[in-house]
């Protein structure tokens, strides 16, 4: 029903109205809808009936046109989620007001339908579990966006809103590891955007729940916290190179002292001869200086007293050459991971029997 402008600001101003009772028009959301509309003043939401103040349609306008006025539309939103018993209309109330205030100061208001909308997301999160253990053999149902899909399509902002905390799932809680996993597929940052950043995301996703990439592919904006992630992962792209190799030395030379220990403790050529002498050979010199915690000057102070003529001359022994070859294996194999490497055996040699 549309209401005569002359009616509405009758009721404005204060005006005797014949036509209707007070209590009707104060009892009718379209009419106060009106009103609040024409005189730009919250203040006439404080005349409205409760039932107005339940109407769905009602609150999303006052929380649409007084958004910027945080404090008021709170208690808005307070009040309908307090009588609503309809839960599509409450998760759509709450991710209307988990937008407007994501980026404001009133952190506490934010923080309040946050936690209610994350507590309804695992709600359905719960559910989507319980139905794939009893249907296991429904392998298209993937993270569960199609539930999700199914449920909220009627709301692009709840479904936007589900989609990428959907996505923050599969990262934060179900271990996957998106750096481990950029660093296998690509050898730079900049490889990633020469492959095309929407593509790889999309193609990820993918894997886990095509319905959930077929929707990204329309409403790309779903993966901005997506692409923030690569992004954080490109700027510390040395770092994690670094740590890697850090890790991949620090097993080689585990694993070096672990064969000397167990298979050659009556070597003629020491431990450090040996990754010193197999280190040159294969150009690692600085590598193994860096992650022995020292540079290369030090490195080569402290092995200045190694007899390389001595250790050739042992190397004609068939006990050191089988040595030197098992460790030169566990070098190659650790540091560089060749698939060729690993498929050699370790040659053991027993120097009990070498001696009778």
């Amino acid at each position: 029903m549309i209401y005569d402008l002359k009616l509405i600001n009758d009721y404005i101003n204060g005006e005797d109205i014949h036509e209707y009772s007070l209590e009707e028009l104060e009892n009718n959301p379209k009419f106060m809808e009106s009103v609040i509309r024409v005189s730009n003043d919250k203040n006439f939401y404080n005349l409205c009936s409760i039932e107005v103040k339940n109407d769905y349609d009602f609150v999303q306008f006052m929380i649409d046109k007084f958004k910027y006025d945080l404090d008021f539309v709170d208690t808005v939103a307070t009040i309908y989620l307090g009588n609503c018993s309809d839960d599509f209309s409450k998760i759509s109330i709450i991710v209307k007001m988990c937008n407007i205030s994501e980026k404001s100061n009133e952190k506490d208001i934010f923080a309040k339908y946050r936690i209610m909308f994350m507590a309804r997301f695992f709600s359905d999160l719960l559910s989507i579990e319980n139905y794939k253990q009893e249907n296991p053999n429904d392998i298209d149902i993937g993270l569960g966006f199609i539930v999700f899909y199914e449920d909220y399509n009627y709301d692009l902002d709840v479904l936007k809103s589900y989609s990428k905390q959907l996505i923050n799932y599969l990262f934060n809680e179900t271990g996957d590891d998106l750096e481990n996993e950029i660093h296998k597929n690509f050898k730079t940052p900049n490889d990633i955007y020469n492959y095309g950043l929407n593509k790889y995301m999309i193609e990820y996703l993918n894997k886990y729940d095509h319905y959930l990439a077929d929707y990204a592919v329309v409403h790309i904006d779903v993966l901005d916290e997506f692409q923030e992630r690569i992004n954080k992962i490109q700027v510390k792209w040395n770092k994690y190179v670094d740590r890697e190799e850090a890790y991949i030395y620090e097993l080689m030379f585990s694993r070096v002292h672990d064969y000397m220990t167990e298979n050659a403790l009556d070597s003629l050529i020491t431990e450090d001869e040996y990754l010193y002498y197999i280190g040159k050979e294969l150009g690692l010199s600085d590598k193994l200086a860096s992650y022995s915690c020292m540079n290369r000057e030090t490195y080569e102070e402290i092995n200045k007293d190694i007899d390389e003529d001595f250790i050739r001359k042992s190397l004609k022994d068939a006990r050191e050459k089988i040595i030197y070859s098992n460790i030169k294996r566990i070098m190659i194999d650790s540091i560089f991971n060749s698939e060729e490497q690993k498929e050699g055996k370790i040659i053991r040699v027993d120097f009990g029997k070498a001696r009778k």
